[in-house]
């Protein structure tokens, strides 16, 4: 029976020290999004009217793009114009989304 008790005893310090560890490493994670002295200002302001959240998400669908592109210039082929095609397909759709947003009443 004292081995049930040391068993559960042991355990439950696990446990808790598990608890402790994710809970610290969620504190690291949420300070890591905090505003720095290094981040632009403009990304801790929210777009708060279309015209805003349209210009942020066409900003966000170019450079989806150009990294699309990148990573299609390291392919060879036909599966290299596969991978441009569909970048193209997604930029096109983004940006389509994008100015939907202008004429979208909150």
């Amino acid at each position: 029976m004292n081995n049930k008790f040391n068993h559960v005893i042991l355990v439950a310090a696990l446990l808790g020290g598990a608890l402790l560890n994710c809970t610290a490493a969620l504190a690291q994670n949420s300070a890591d999004l905090s505003p720095t002295a290094k981040d632009p200002a403009r990304w801790y302001t929210e777009d708060t009217t279309a015209k805003a959240r349209s210009q942020t998400a066409q900003t966000e669908a170019n450079a989806a793009y150009q990294q699309a592109l990148a990573d299609c210039r390291k392919m060879r082929g036909a599966e290299a114009k596969a991978c441009t095609k569909e970048a193209r397909d997604n930029y096109r759709h983004d940006m389509a989304e994008a100015k939907k947003m202008l004429t979208q009443t909150q």
